[in-house]
């Protein structure tokens, strides 16, 4: 099973291997936030009961207007689970915030498949800000944004 101390080794060595802006943490409340640019923050829970690190970022409130058409893109994006390693999309709450979520098995988990996880989901966060934000939805539909927001590791 996964430490707390083997997790907190791990976020220890991603500032080399990342550059992020800032890595904080509270490993009192098993968790990290880690600032990969302006644009990206994400926060690192560790889960130690179910062995995972669950990686979340908050992709901003949708733009206003009528939402279900977005709701239906982030259902059918959970939906395809096998192409998306997992990552998932969320509301924080009603009419609240998307939140983009995605489980790490913490069990053998080295800093480089840390580190490119955190990058890809990233890279992945960025995307559906632009469509959580105000891109069209339609667009993101007819495009490859959905079968690229894959997270692999």
């Amino acid at each position: 099973m996964t430490t707390l101390a083997q997790i907190e080794l791990l976020i220890n060595e991603l500032g080399p291997i990342l550059d992020p802006l800032q890595i904080e943490g509270a490993p009192e409340q098993r968790c990290w936030s880690v600032l990969l640019d302006e644009e990206v923050a994400l926060l690192l829970d560790l889960d130690e009961e179910q062995g995972k690190l669950v990686i979340s970022c908050d992709l901003g409130q949708p733009a206003a207007g009528d939402r279900t058409q977005l709701y239906e893109i982030l259902l059918t994006y959970n939906a395809q689970w096998a192409l998306t390693g997992g990552c998932r999309l969320a509301l924080d709450e009603p009419n609240g915030n998307v939140i983009q979520i995605f489980d790490l098995q913490a069990e053998g988990l080295d800093v480089s498949r840390l580190g490119h996880t955190l990058t890809t989901f990233g890279d992945v966060a960025r995307t559906w800000r632009d469509i959580v934000q105000g891109a069209a939805p339609t667009a993101a539909m007819q495009g490859s944004s959905l079968t690229a927001s894959m997270i692999q590791v």
